[in-house]
Parts: structure tokens; sequence; C-alpha cells
């Protein structure tokens, strides 16, 4: 999915952002957040790019935030570390 959407939106790069805790899900995550990060790692096959040139990245940055995940906290921390990008929420 991710690298189908990239080339059709022409993506350099792809972040995959595991939630900590949804705040729809009160009993938070089944599997820890190093398992669940592992997992992730492991799904992408520890590629570092797609064979498109697309990199395919990992950022843990709401599992070390901890506490409930928003999306739209994680969104607003991105476009202040890159406001020259352009971005896409990929939900899946």
């Amino acid at each position: 999915m991710a690298q189908n959407c990239a080339e059709k939106l022409q993506l350099d790069q792809v972040i995959f952002i595991p939630a900590a805790t949804s705040p729809l899900k009160p009993h938070g995550p089944v599997a820890s957040n190093d398992d669940r990060l592992m997992m992730l790692r492991l799904a992408l096959g520890g590629m570092q790019s797609a064979s498109d040139g697309v990199a395919l990245l990992v950022d843990d940055r709401e599992l070390r935030r901890g506490g409930k995940s928003y999306t739209i906290d994680t969104i607003e921390e991105i476009k202040r570390q890159r406001p020259d990008d352009e971005l896409f929420l990929l939900v899946g």
C-alpha cells in the first residue's frame, strides 16, 4: 500500500509512525511498544528504501512521547520540523 501511494503521489519518502496509545482504545495495545516497533521493522523487511527509490522510514516519536497519541499533535510537530515539505496522511 505504501509503495503504491508513494508512486501515485510521487513521494520521496513514506514515514511509518506507530501510535503509543489510541484515545479510542482505553486498554491500550496488546503488544509492547518495543514489540510493535520491531514488528513494523520486520514487516518492512528491513528495507531502507523501496525499489523505486522511495525511502521507507520508521519514526518512533509517538512511542517516545508516551501517553495517548493524537494524530493532530504528530502532524503539527512534523510540520514545525519540516515547514517546506508537502505532507500527506496515509492511514492504514
